[in-house]
Formats: structure tokens, C-alpha cells, sequence
């Protein structure tokens, strides 16, 4: 992807839902420098319970290639929702009164402290975060916690089950139907 994103909040900035237990600021905007040979803005808007891009704004790099249907084709607009969905959702569930932005991703040495705790509080409300974290990117939520955790298939199955159990997630809705 390449580059550097910029945070740009409009003036009349407000927290929307965007799923269960988080929230985004809105509007919002971020700008990347050299996506593909462009720079690149993409505004991002809550809808059905995840985060799309709604607006994309590409322009030409100095001495760049110009812009084009083809070029365009080669911006990775997923990925690039995905990042500002990293640097934006804030959580709220088991906040007083506030927001905390959590961030997907975790340290190698963070992961192994949660893991080595087994399926603690702590474990399995960041477990739940990252599973609807997923969701609201449009990745698949049980794959994202699997491989940001490194636990095995099995495993990732019964702390999300356990996190279901604790009310952190909603229940499910039905064999291969997430719910968040």
C-alpha cells in the first residue's frame, strides 16, 4: 500500500455506530501518499453494520503516471478501509461514559500475554474486539482472530464461544452466520 495516511476530521466531527460496541467518528477521511502511484483519499461511512468506502478521491503524484481506469483498477480500496477502520473504530462496551480506540493490531509480545492468560476477562473482550473489528472491515471475523492470535482453528472456536457465553459477543446467529 505504501505511504503515509493522514487523519482528516471534518469540523462538525460526530460518533456514529458502526456495529455492535463501536463507534467511528464521522466525517472521515484519510489520505495516503503513494498507493499504486497515486496519492489517494478515501472517505469511509458506517453501513449495515460495517465500514465502506464512500467517497475516493485519486490524484496524479508529481511526475506520476496519470490517472487512469486501468491505474485505478490497482488501488487496493479494501485495504485501504481496513486502515482507517484500524486507526478510527473506537470500542465502547465496558467503557463509562467514554470511547477507547483499540487497536487490531497487537504486538507479538501482547498476543503471547494473552494467550499464555488463556481465555481470562481480558483475553476474551480482546478476542471479541478483534472479531467484530472483522466484521466491520468486511473480513472474515474467525479467520482475523485465529491469525492475529495464532491459536489453532479449534481453539479460536471455543474462546469465541466463551466471549458468546460472557455476553462480549452477540449470539450467533445461525451455522456460518457471524453476528457481532
Amino acid at each position: 500500500m505504501g505511504g503515509v495516511a493522514e487523519q482528516q476530521l471534518g469540523t462538525s466531527s460526530q460518533v456514529v455506530p458502526v456495529g455492535p460496541g463501536l463507534v467511528i467518528g464521522q466525517p472521515l477521511a484519510e489520505a495516503f501518499k503513494d498507493v499504486a502511484g497515486y496519492d489517494v483519499t478515501v472517505h469511509v461511512a458506517p453501513q449495515e453494520g460495517r465500514l465502506v468506502a464512500s467517497r475516493l478521491v485519486v490524484d496524479q503524484r508529481a511526475g506520476g503516471p496519470p490517472v487512469t481506469l486501468d491505474g485505478i483498477r490497482h488501488i487496493p480500496v479494501g485495504a485501504l478501509v481496513r486502515a482507517v477502520g484500524a486507526n478510527n473504530l473506537q470500542e465502547v462496551e465496558g467503557r463509562a461514559g467514554g470511547y477507547e480506540t483499540v487497536s487490531p493490531n497487537l504486538s507479538e509480545a501482547e498476543v503471547a500475554e494473552l494467550v499464555a492468560q488463556g481465555p481470562t476477562d481480558q483475553t476474551l473482550r480482546t478476542v471479541a474486539y478483534l472479531y467484530r473489528y472483522a466484521l466491520a472491515v468486511g473480513d472474515p471475523p474467525v479467520k482475523v482472530v485465529e491469525q492475529t492470535m495464532k491459536l489453532s482453528r479449534s481453539k479460536t472456536g471455543r474462546w469465541i464461544a466463551l466471549c458468546r457465553e460472557k455476553g462480549y459477543l452477540n449470539p450467533s446467529e445461525g451455522a456460518g452466520k457471524a453476528a457481532g
